[in-house]
């Protein structure tokens, strides 16, 4: 629901599609022609019960697909696919109505050794990622506005970012996302801010 409703507004985040009797619908209704279905790979996600990483498929072509297709089966409703965005840097936007409250970067176990791909989401990143070059205030309006469209106060933004940090994508939103102590920390001093602008003293 949260990918149709972000669509419908024109959020930056990837179109989303579904897969009914061998043709892509995008979640708007209109049907992808076959010539045009993997202009871009498809990612094919489970649209319940996924966490890290898990649950999620990468689909290039129609080889790819079929074998998809056969291997999920009737289970394929539980999937929906959207396209993928092979863009640089991916973080997490921790944020509310009233702005960022802390952003982590989300890094590979390669890029950083022998720490766990789940602790990427621990890696403070707040400072250098409002000093980078990237459209920050950009990403912080669409944060909010995408938070705001599925009733949600605070929550943590899945975003991509592209190598020259000047476009990004809204991947998905974490209602309950994991937090550091760091991360922690920022949240218990920001909720009473969040909950004074919302209901006054």
């Amino acid at each position: 629901k949260t990918k149709k409703i972000w669509n419908k507004a024109n959020i930056d985040t990837p179109m989303g599609y579904k897969y009914l009797d061998g043709t892509f619908y995008s979640l708007l209704g209109n049907r992808v022609s076959n010539e045009r279905k993997f202009e871009k790979t498809k990612i094919a996600k489970l649209k319940t019960n996924r966490r890290y990483g898990k649950g999620m498929v990468f689909i290039r072509n129609d080889e790819e697909l079929t074998e998809f297709v056969k291997k999920t089966g009737k289970s394929i409703i539980k999937y929906y696919f959207e396209d993928l965005y092979p863009y640089y840097r991916e973080f997490r936007v921790h944020c509310s109505s009233l702005g960022i409250i802390h952003v982590a970067q989300k890094l590979k176990e390669e890029d950083h050794g022998n720490v766990d791909f789940f602790d990427s989401n621990h890696i403070d990143f707040t400072t250098k990622f409002k000093s980078w070059k990237f459209p920050f205030k950009s990403i912080e309006k669409e944060c909010i506005k995408a938070l705001k469209l599925i009733k949600l106060d605070i929550g943590g933004v899945d975003i991509r970012v592209n190598k020259e940090g000047k476009l990004f994508k809204l991947i998905e939103v974490n209602s309950a996302p994991s937090l550091s102590e760091t991360s922690a920390n920022k949240y218990i001093k920001h909720i009473p801010k969040l909950l004074d602008y919302k209901y006054g003293k």
